[in-house]
């Protein structure tokens, strides 16, 4: 698979970064995998495999890597640090691990469910062994469960707070709702891009439902 030249700069990156030795694979999910990142707009969300689990010291490391990476490019790169071990088994009985989102560090979980199940059907491997050669747990019942749930507690949710919105809400009460709404393309409205965000989203879950088709 092709990658754009900037998903592709800031994985590189970010392996430039990272504590000599500790990461033994890096590998991408979401819209990359599915072909959909899109310029100035898409982040690049991954997964990490490690060659051991991180000492405090390296948990640090880490932190400063993506410090480090998130002042280098605009292109939020949010995801988890893993062993390859972890792959293999029902994600839900992983332990805390080292992950960034929107730029902010922290041990703790991260949507694995999905993750596991993007890797296993539409993962792009940039360093480490194939995802092909890796053995990635997925349970098609449990997906279904977990994305009907989502849609219809933390979608639903989002749906009936953004009904109570007008079309000339001020843009910070919309980016509190949605993060994703301060990254939209110039001459949208934050309406706009927060409806688009929730479509987009929910887009995303209806495809994990339906096995990531």
């Amino acid at each position: 698979m092709s990658l754009p030249g900037a998903v592709e700069e800031l994985c590189q990156r970010f392996l430039s970064l990272t504590p000599k030795g500790l990461v033994a694979g890096l590998y991408l999910t979401g819209g990359t995998g599915f072909g959909e990142w899109i310029e100035e707009q898409s982040d690049v969300d991954f997964v990490a495999t490690l060659a051991h689990r991180p000492s405090d010291e390296e948990v640090e490391q880490l932190r400063q890597a993506h410090e480090q990476l998130a002042a280098y490019s605009p292109i939020d790169f949010d995801g988890m640090h893993v062993l390859v071990s972890d792959l293999a088994s029902d994600p839900r009985n992983l332990p805390p691990v080292p992950l960034v989102l929107h730029r902010e560090f922290r041990v703790g979980h991260l949507d694995e469910l999905v993750a596991w199940h993007e890797l296993a059907r539409h993962g792009v491997t940039i360093t480490g062994p194939e995802l092909s050669t890796l053995d990635v747990w997925t349970d098609t019942h449990v997906l279904h469960t977990y994305t009907v749930n989502n849609l219809d507690t933390y979608w639903r949710t989002i749906t009936k707070q953004l009904a109570t919105f007008s079309t000339n809400a001020p843009q910070p009460e919309l980016e509190d709702l949605f993060s994703t709404a301060g990254r939209q393309s110039a001459g949208t409205s934050a309406y706009t891009s927060a409806k688009a965000a929730m479509i987009c989203a929910s887009v995303s879950a209806v495809s994990s439902l339906f096995c990531l088709a």
